[in-house]
């Protein structure tokens, strides 16, 4: 009843969740027409976010710093939000009008967990697959080949900024990475979403501007 606008519901569920939950939620409400593939190809800009314990946890590895930490936050959410009110005129005023209906939980919780565990096999397969390829490509340690392992797979990329020793690096680095995504979650939100004509234009579109706010935002805060 709070979140009645469709995309705003995506991204708060993203926000709490992690990408890639927000294209699971972009796929049931095209299957129950409450967005269009138009509208779902945009929000997939503005919704693709990581899990926030996954963020706080390296943000508390990297600065040690509470005060950092928070704006590290703020920096990435208020990024996306501005991604939002950029694309906001092109997205209909849907209502997010559900139907409660009496359900049977057994049959309910059993449909749940299987879709969950088909969802959760693909996505681990695809970052084992990523992981192998840096592993093989990647084999010095240095700023750029750590900016690409993070490009591709966003936890590897920010595992080894904890080693690198300037504030200044891990600030710039980190909110490039996580403002771009990692190509594994790009695959992750594709294979989930390939049934649907996504128009990943937007996405991509967005990955870039987020990448240039989040650093402006940084100067300025």
């Amino acid at each position: 009843k709070i979140c009645k606008n469709p995309y705003l519901f995506i991204f708060i569920m993203s926000a709490l969740s992690g990408a890639p939950i927000n294209a699971i939620l972009i796929s049931s409400f095209l299957d129950k027409k409450i967005i269009t593939e138009k509208e779902a190809s945009i929000t997939l800009g503005f919704t693709t976010l990581n899990n926030p314990l996954f963020l706080y946890n390296y943000f508390n590895i990297f600065f040690n710093d509470n005060l950092k930490t928070i704006f590290m936050f703020l920096t990435i959410y208020i990024s996306n939000i501005l991604i939002y009110i950029i694309y906001y005129k092109k997205l209909k005023n849907n209502n997010l009008n559900i139907d409660y209906k009496p359900i049977n939980f057994k049959k309910s919780l059993t449909n749940s967990i299987e879709k969950s565990i088909k969802t959760l096999i693909n996505i681990f397969a695809i970052i084992t697959f990523f992981k192998l390829i840096t592993d093989s490509f990647f084999k010095n340690i240095n700023l750029f080949s750590i900016l690409l392992r993070g490009l591709i797979e966003i936890t590897q990329g920010l595992n080894l900024l904890s080693i690198v020793e300037s504030n200044f690096y891990k600030t710039f680095y980190s909110l490039i990475i996580l403002s771009f995504g990692g190509l594994s979650i790009h695959i992750q939100i594709a294979n989930i979403l390939s049934k649907y004509s996504i128009n990943y234009k937007y996405f991509y579109i967005s990955r870039i501007l987020l990448i240039i706010i989040s650093i402006i935002i940084s100067f300025i805060i």
